[in-house]
């Protein structure tokens, strides 16, 4: 069972020039972007209405700031089972800019085909075809401190999933609007839990909500699969954690997971609400962390390190583990200081 929740965008243009999309269903009152130059754009519109019309519209900028915009036009997600939203009607129009004359197609179907117009974008293709990304939320644990997270738009019940003392020994979740520890062990009671947690001033721990990260003292390896139903989730957006979005970061530490598999670059950057204007990375968040529970030590990164070209050499003098290539599973909880 699959859900219509995303919509890939890409074009072309002829310089090395950032993204931006702006989309929305009765206005393009919803903006997303990436910052880094190049000639091959790729976007990724997430959480989505099913079998729902948007209209979309591209944008690129170089260096020099000179920009160009693609004509708006449209794509309808599939339906909430996965079928395509079709119509027997489609469009041809042509349209003349001063760089080029080009013909547009417009389809009422889930892809919709545009060749954009004006400065430098040319021979730009923007398909809009609605998409679906397969969690996996099977974790292989150590014996010992692992960091994972719920990346999926679910709710896991601690006391199901961790019930077996053989296996677990406590499970740690940060409370960040509280800012204290929310703790189970499988090994006391609900009566002796609740009292061991009070004398401790912590929470009782029952459940890890969707986009939240949280840890698992192992008693030995072990393998679960924290999906929690027979329908595979949908994943939790990293623009979720916007400003103003439902799971906006709170200023200090939090410790979260997303479903959308991105970099910590990729995330640093879908924190913010619009593409930035210059090249380097944004500071929307001071420091990001995640466990690497193999060798029981932490990945790290800074966008302010990466702007002062520093992040290796910091991570080198610290025995830190860079992390590369690896993004942000949806199983992987990782720790987020915002500014």
């Amino acid at each position: 069972q699959t859900t219509a929740s995303t919509a890939t965008i890409t074009w072309t243009t002829d310089k090395l020039s950032d993204s931006q999309v702006s989309y929305g269903t009765d206005s393009l009152s919803q903006v997303t972007g990436d910052i880094s130059y190049t000639k091959q754009h790729k976007v990724v519109l997430g959480n989505l209405n099913s079998a729902t019309p948007y209209q979309v519209k591209v944008l690129s900028k170089d260096p020099s700031g000179n920009s160009t915009a693609a004509a708006t036009t449209s794509f309808t997600t599939n339906n909430a089972d996965g079928a395509s939203v079709t119509s027997s009607t489609s469009s041809t129009t042509s349209t003349t800019s001063t760089a080029t004359t080009t013909t547009t197609t417009v389809a009422t179907t889930t892809t919709s085909t545009l060749i954009a117009t004006g400065g430098g974008i040319t021979n730009t293709t923007v398909s809009a075809t609605t998409t679906t990304t397969t969690l996996s939320l099977n974790v292989t644990l150590v014996k010992g401190w692992n960091l994972i997270g719920n990346g999926a738009d679910q709710t896991i019940n601690v006391g199901t999933v961790f019930s077996d003392a053989t296996k677990f020994t406590t499970v740690w979740k940060w409370v960040a609007n509280s800012t204290k520890w929310a703790f189970y062990a499988p090994s006391l009671s609900g009566t002796n839990l609740t009292t061991y947690a009070a004398g401790k001033s912590y929470d009782v721990l029952s459940t890890v909500n969707a986009g939240e990260g949280f840890w698992v003292n192992a008693a030995q390896a072990t393998t679960i699969n924290l999906q929690t139903g027979s329908t595979t989730p949908t994943g939790i957006i990293a623009s979720s954690f916007q400003a103003g979005a439902s799971k906006a970061l709170p200023q200090g530490w939090s410790l979260i997971a997303v479903g959308d598999n991105k970099t910590p670059s990729e995330f640093n950057l879908a924190l913010s609400a619009t593409p930035p204007t210059t090249s380097t990375a944004p500071i929307n968040l001071t420091t990001l962390w995640g466990w690497d529970a193999a060798v029981s030590n932490w990945m790290f990164y800074a966008p302010s390190l990466v702007n002062s070209g520093t992040l290796s050499s910091y991570i080198s003098s610290k025995s830190y583990l860079s992390f590369g290539s690896k993004t942000l599973t949806p199983a992987m909880g990782f720790w987020v200081n915002k500014p």
